[in-house]
């Protein structure tokens, strides 16, 4: 269990608070220049998107650790980059989608949906014998 509360994703506070960092500093309206620059073209949440996909698939493969040491801090500020780029640009054509009633209602939901059930699992898997082979069976 420590393994999973150290690395799943609904349980890293730290990963939290970057996100709850960034909407403060878009409130104080510090760093404008910086949000500025990053919601100035809409092809620019590819970039982000590329660099998060980088960072998560290809970081490991040369660097070891690389998650714990660098995915853990450069990740985070990714997606909140990502979030603000994606609001800021809905109204374009190509993130359109991201306005959807189906995609806002999912996002309402999404902890039932797909946090709630992973808790769930691991409990279920924190609780059955660790000699049997059954558990990777049941719960990743």
């Amino acid at each position: 269990m420590p393994g999973y509360i150290y690395s799943a994703f609904d349980t890293r506070l730290d990963q939290l608070l970057v996100g709850c960092r960034a909407a403060i500093l878009i409130r104080q309206g510090q760093l404008s220049l910086f949000w500025r620059a990053i919601t100035s073209h809409v092809l620019f949440p590819l970039v982000t998107i590329g660099l998060l996909l980088v960072s998560i698939f290809v970081g490991n493969a040369y660097v070891d650790r690389y998650r714990d040491v660098f995915g853990f801090a450069i990740e985070p500020f990714l997606v909140a980059v990502l979030l603000v780029q994606l609001i800021v640009l809905s109204p374009s054509r190509l993130w359109a989608w991201t306005e959807w009633r189906l995609l806002k209602f999912l996002g309402r939901i999404s902890y039932y949906v797909i946090e709630l059930p992973f808790l769930r699992l691991q409990r279920m898997r924190s609780r059955l014998p660790q000699e049997s082979p059954s558990p990777q069976l049941v719960a990743p």
